[in-house]
């Protein structure tokens, strides 16, 4: 009997420094987002750069449209993600609350988070740029990471801080 294995493409460093290069073409240009991050999807077995950006509600054609035409004020550069190679979240989705919540507590700027499950969103893999202090966050309760590994996971509980002795 034939088993089918699914090789995991890998995230580049060319695909590393190609979403720093849009973090600063989106920054020249005024384009208004929240967070950037590769997300990649076992269901696809494809990496997405991820832009948050509130622009989502009115709408993801909308959101698209304006990105193209930020994207067209910018000179010539270097990178191709290709036509599917973006997609745009609203700071309302579910992944984008439990990062922001986990960024409260813990620096995610240029982090790679792999095998992460944060409260009930599991991350299969992610490399985050940033997140902005902004973006309303779900406290984060429990964080595991390395999932899958053999070896004991690192788990983190947050904890609130302790206000019983303030009046």
């Amino acid at each position: 009997m034939a088993e089918e294995v699914l090789v995991k493409d890998p995230l580049t460093q060319d695909m590393i420094e190609a979403g720093q290069e849009l973090a600063q073409i989106l920054t020249a240009v005024g384009y208004e987002y929240d967070a950037l991050f590769w997300l990649y999807t076992s269901e696809a077995n494809m990496w997405r750069l991820t832009i948050v950006s509130s622009k989502v509600k009115d709408g993801p054609l909308k959101a698209y449209a304006e990105l193209r035409e930020a994207l067209g004020k910018a000179p010539t550069t270097s990178w191709n993600l290709g036509p599917f190679g973006i997609t745009i979240m609203g700071p309302d989705h579910e992944l984008v609350e439990s990062l922001a919540g986990a960024s409260k507590t813990t620096d995610l700027s240029n982090q790679r988070l792999t095998r992460t499950y944060i409260n009930w969103v599991y991350i299969e893999d992610a490399y985050v740029y940033f997140i902005s202090n902004s973006l309303k966050g779900i406290p984060v309760v429990w964080r595991v990471e390395d999932v899958d590994k053999a070896e004991p996971v690192k788990f983190h509980q947050v904890l609130p801080p302790d206000t019983s002795h303030e009046h």
